[in-house]
């Protein structure tokens, strides 16, 4: 028999609505509803009313609470009744909202590997804050706040030795990590990506990415600053920009927010060198070169944890959420990797209340099964 106070009732309705219920709690609001609110109201609700999803949303939306009024001995029964009632519409709705995504998956967060230039591989995720490698006039810190520090002293004997030594930072599906290079300048390395650079730089700056990775590079007009990947390169001499280059993309964007970049093709036909001004962006994608007007907060919202699109396909946003947080998404049907969506959510917040979102605004449902995401219709 459950015994609860109607106060606590409601209060446990509300947290399991914003998705903060612990697994008892789960358990024992199912087991009330199932019990409890159907006795007493003594009709079952018809679960098929709430099949539709908008249906059950505006259920919910719609339905209120009854306040506090004076207590009347001969009502008290009916008013509890009908409370009850109110309270089992709102938990249906949302037990048939929420119920494919009981399981949940946290965020990703500052995780990589370092592979220093003499092979040795460096943990960050479980490695202290603080000195990692002193050596040769090479320093290379881990700060509090997740940075990682190159810093090389001036007028070490070993600085030419080490130019054509390379050191790699790589970050799994839902990790990321940021990287001061030996000049100053500044790298976001986002999910499933990879960069690699000398602990010395020449006269011209040459780091390699794979993946995606925002810089913030030092101004220096006599050490070009180059970004080289599969499929392009990117010169410049003190800028802020964008650039995702995964693999398993079909396009490659660079896009400029500060300064100005010239992007070099070789596989593209045509024109290999475009010249990009802030607001714009390159995109490569075969052999087709061009440029466009850029969405600038989208590209970069990554670097400010959150999830942000613009009119953009199902499937190209679910692409992003799986590697943040390490998941394989499948679909009942292709049709649906087509539907479009615009919006923001914040990459700090369990993979169940980004789906959510998606759900309430777009006719598209999830099933979380481990690390697999289901999208039905």
């Amino acid at each position: 028999m459950f015994i609860m106070k109607k106060e606590e009732v409601i209060a446990l309705i509300q947290k399991y609505q914003d998705g903060e219920c612990t697994p008892e709690e789960v358990n024992f609001l199912e087991e009330w509803f199932n019990v409890e609110a159907r006795k007493n109201v003594g009709t079952p609700i018809d679960e098929s009313v709430f099949i539709s999803h908008e249906a059950g949303r505006e259920l919910i939306l719609s339905t209120q609470l009854p306040v506090k009024t004076k207590r009347v001995s001969i009502y008290k029964k009916y008013r509890w009744l009908g409370y009850a009632a109110s309270l089992a519409i709102c938990l249906a709705g949302l037990y048939l909202l929420n119920k494919n995504l009981r399981q949940d998956i946290n965020p990703g967060g500052n995780m990589a590997i370092l592979t220093l230039a003499s092979g040795k591989k460096i943990n960050l995720t479980d490695a202290k804050n603080g000195q990692l490698v002193v050596e040769s006039g090479l320093q290379i810190t881990k700060s509090s706040d997740g940075q990682l520090v190159f810093k090389m002293e001036e007028g070490s004997s070993s600085r030419s030795s080490k130019r054509d030594a390379y050191n790699t930072i790589e970050t799994p599906k839902g990790g990321q990590y940021i990287v001061l290079l030996p000049d100053g300048s500044k790298v976001w390395l986002n999910a499933a990506s990879t960069l690699s650079f000398p602990t010395t730089f020449d006269v011209t700056r040459n780091v390699e990415l794979s993946g995606e990775a925002y810089f913030e590079v030092t101004k220096d007009k006599a050490h070009p600053f180059v970004v080289k990947s599969s499929s392009q390169s990117v010169t410049v001499l003190g800028t802020h920009f964008n650039i995702s280059n995964y693999a398993d993309d079909a396009e490659t964007k660079t896009t400029l927010l500060e300064g100005s970049v010239k992007v070099h093709s070789a596989a593209a036909k045509g024109t290999a060198d475009l010249l990009l001004k802030p607001g714009e962006e390159t995109v490569l994608s075969g052999n087709s070169f061009l440029v466009q007007k850029a969405a600038s907060g989208v590209a970069v919202a990554w670097k400010d944890n959150l999830f942000k699109f613009n009119d953009e396909r199902l499937e190209s946003i679910l692409v992003k959420v799986a590697r943040w947080y390490n998941v394989s998404v499948y679909y009942d049907k292709e049709s649906l990797k087509d539907q479009k969506f615009s919006g923001s959510i914040s990459k700090f917040t369990t993979i169940s209340k980004v789906l959510k979102k998606l759900e309430i605004v777009g006719s598209v449902h999830f099933k979380i099964e481990g690390r697999r995401i289901i999208v039905k219709e």
